[in-house]
């Protein structure tokens, strides 16, 4: 009897695919959640101690590793299929101080997707691709990912995925255009009690300035806001301040809209100069600006229907509540590969930034909810390099919302 060649076995299924990445996860799982529990719990850590220490960890996988990739604290690692060829999917992930943010359980969902695929490379020569973590320190500035675009290090990606913790499950975040400015009104400082008429209040300005932001707040869209403070408003009672000023975080769906509404924010700021008789300087600086985040629909549907695989629930939202509304760097790279950025629940009441989210990132729930969102992300990025069709499509619809760069896809 003829021996049957290999070419003519049957092509490894969806069920193959999620047993492999599967039996990968098992296996590490411990390991992974150690790593992610040391991001945590030392509030020492600096951005580059976990540089460090992930670079370690993904070379001992046997990931190719490059250290301080372009910049000190970022770091790229990248495994190929042993047949040349497929595309190149990108993870990843950020690291800091800030434990605040859960930043050890998007370290721990982009751990467990690398080495799931690559789990999944090594069981099926067949498989063909690249999987790249792309490693950035948090603690950088907004513009950290705009300054490697101009290296080119997103270029020859086809995808990239990144996972964030919440209070929910959300396939489609709105994640909108951020810029931070800051604001100096300079008036005449002397003493309130002696001679007051010829003072100009610097901190009648800024609150004036501030008073006018807030009757703006209504007329905002659903998605625009502001946030202001004061910073240096006197240094005694008695004594009107020559010079104060104000720190402005404005958000909004896209560059466009963010622009508009950065034209109002100055004329409420001018106007406030005006009206006080002090001068106004406004500092806007493009490394204080992100741009939205583009959500592949296609991807993140093959992402959603993964993620409902591995027990992950999507409940609607209350029809009267307000979107949830945060920015990330990560957007100018949605405007260059297709991408994705889901939210995954760690069953917390608040979002992060509160200290209770802090302490929720590190109980089992949060560190199992990571794991299964890396199961989510590994099964999507493996579909991408099984399919040549879906990533035609994940590619047909990227060059769509490009194409109207203008609108916010959501």
């Amino acid at each position: 009897m003829e021996e049957r060649s290999r070419t003519n076995f049957p092509k490894p299924t969806k069920q193959v695919d999620h047993l492999n990445v599967l039996s990968k996860l098992y296996n590490e799982e411990k390991k992974v959640k150690s790593i992610s529990e040391r991001i945590w719990k030392d509030s020492q850590r600096t951005g580059l101690d976990n540089h460090n220490l992930l670079v370690k960890e993904l070379a001992s996988f046997g990931f190719t590793v490059t250290k301080h990739f372009l910049k000190e604290g970022n770091f790229k690692a990248e495994y190929s299929s042993k047949t040349e060829g497929g595309p190149a999917i990108a993870i990843v992930v950020e690291y800091s101080s800030m434990q605040e943010y859960g930043l050890n359980l998007v370290c721990e969902a982009g751990l467990a997707a690398s080495l799931a695929i690559k789990g999944a490379m090594d069981s099926d020569p067949e498989l063909k691709g690249k999987v790249v973590v792309l490693g950035f320190s948090a603690s950088q500035s907004y513009d950290s990912k705009a300054n490697l675009v101009k290296e080119g290090v997103f270029e020859g990606l086809d995808a990239g995925l990144m996972a964030h913790p919440s209070k929910f499950n959300c396939a489609f975040p709105s994640l909108v255009s951020f810029m931070e400015f800051s604001v100096r009104f300079k008036g005449e400082q002397v003493d309130a009690g002696y001679v007051p008429s010829p003072g100009k209040n610097a901190l009648d300005a800024a609150v004036l300035a501030y008073q006018s932001i807030a009757l703006m707040r209504p007329f905002l869209s659903q998605l625009e806001s502001v946030q202001a403070i004061l910073k240096d408003s006197g240094i005694r009672a008695n004594v009107i301040p020559g010079e104060t000023g104000m720190v402005v975080h404005a958000r909004a769906a896209n560059k466009h809209d963010l622009s508009l509404l950065f034209d109002k924010l100055t004329s409420c700021i001018k106007s406030a100069g005006s009206a006080t008789n002090c001068e106004v300087e406004i500092c806007q600086e493009e490394s204080n600006c992100c741009d939205n985040f583009i959500n592949n629909k296609v991807m993140g549907e093959l992402y959603k229907e993964n993620a409902k695989k591995a027990t992950l629930s999507f409940p609607m939202l209350p029809p009267d509540a307000n979107p949830p509304m945060a920015s990330t760097d990560m957007g100018i790279m949605s405007h260059l590969v297709p991408c994705i950025h889901p939210f995954f629940n760690i069953f917390t009441p608040n979002s992060f930034k509160f200290s209770d989210f802090r302490i929720a990132s590190n109980r089992p729930f949060a560190h199992r909810g990571a794991y299964l969102t890396g199961e989510a992300l590994a099964l999507t990025a493996i579909k991408l390099m099984r399919c040549p069709e879906t990533l035609a499509q994940v590619r047909e619809r990227f060059l769509q919302d490009t194409g109207e760069s203008h609108q916010m896809v959501v």
